[in-house]
């Protein structure tokens, strides 16, 4: 048994990387998937970042344990053979990708957002996509052979510390959850910070649509006449005005119609001569100033003119 789990370390190390391998595939393709909707989705991102971190430091861990004992002339590790050139080539640089990704990753959640922090995370984003589709084009087959064989039972029949790599990739996910849903809070908190920028940076456009709904709305709702051929429409109940200093709810008063309407002004109380209710621009029919006001200031007019 001695010389077994010995002889079980290039295939024990195998079988724990592939296992890992299949998680984050899975996991990592999950990732990858939030970005097509990066705004609506960040939440889910931010929390499968965290969650990955684990995951990724335990295959690094054991791909670095690999070539570690393989360049330090373990014989076991010799036997098996180096990977192919291509992928040897590659993989000081997928690991360093790997490792700018995630680490701007952290610093944009720590330091803040956009500025260098954000562009390195999109470029290491796209050096690691291409190099990762080649990593699992070419490890797929085995890791989908390999990546479930420590859950088969009886499996320590043929590799050894079945046990043992399955509580560490158990562990590696666990920690990975509870690390995202332990910093949920914070997360909530830097995408509400981000979204409250974003809309400050789209505040034209957003007002131009908020503009645009208050004419349409203001269509639908009683004007009041301001003078010199202008009618103001009449704010919707609750809506928001905080421009305004002193501003309180009225009921207003039309002289010509008679009809009576709730609005917000700084004054007490407010007559108007005429409103949406009796006005031909909105009612489309002429109609007679019957208001004894105008016809009082007219006669005034008229008096002082022939004295």
């Amino acid at each position: 048994m001695t010389d077994q789990i010995r002889r079980a370390g290039p295939p024990g190390n195998e079988r724990l990387t592939t296992s890992v391998g299949l998680v984050l595939l899975v996991l990592l393709i999950a990732e990858t998937l939030t970005t097509l909707s990066a705004r609506s989705l960040l939440p889910v991102h931010l929390f499968l970042g965290l969650l990955l971190l684990p995951p990724v430091a335990l295959k690094l861990a054991s791909t670095g344990w690999r070539f570690l004992r393989y360049y330090a002339g373990d014989r076991l590790y010799r036997q098996e053979g180096p990977p192919r050139l291509l992928l040897r080539l590659l993989a000081p640089v997928l690991v360093a990708s790997t490792l700018v990704l995630f680490g701007s990753g952290i610093a944009l959640a720590v330091v803040g957002h956009g500025g260098v922090w954000f562009a390195v995370h999109i470029v290491s984003f796209g050096l690691w996509g291409l190099l990762m589709i080649v990593h699992v084009l070419v490890y797929l087959t085995r890791t989908l052979r390999d990546g479930t064989a420590d859950w088969h039972r009886r499996v320590e029949r043929v590799v050894v510390g079945a046990r043992r790599r399955r509580a560490a990739l158990g562990g590696a996910v666990l920690a990975g959850v509870i690390l995202a849903v332990a910093t949920y809070p914070a997360q909530q908190g830097w995408v509400s910070h981000r979204g409250d920028r974003h809309g400050d940076r789209l505040g034209s456009r957003s007002d131009l649509r908020d503009a645009s709904e208050r004419l349409r709305n203001s269509r639908r709702a009683p004007s009041v006449y301001v003078g010199e051929g202008v009618c103001a429409p009449v704010p919707f109940e609750g809506e928001l005005m905080t421009r305004h200093p002193d501003l309180h709810l009225i009921d207003v008063r039309c002289s010509s119609c008679g009809t009576s309407f709730t609005t917000r002004s700084t004054a007490t109380k407010l007559t108007v001569d005429v409103c949406s209710a009796c006005h031909p621009a909105y009612t489309g029919r002429e109609h007679a100033a019957v208001s004894s006001d105008r016809i009082d200031r007219f006669n005034q007019r008229r008096a002082l003119a022939a004295a």
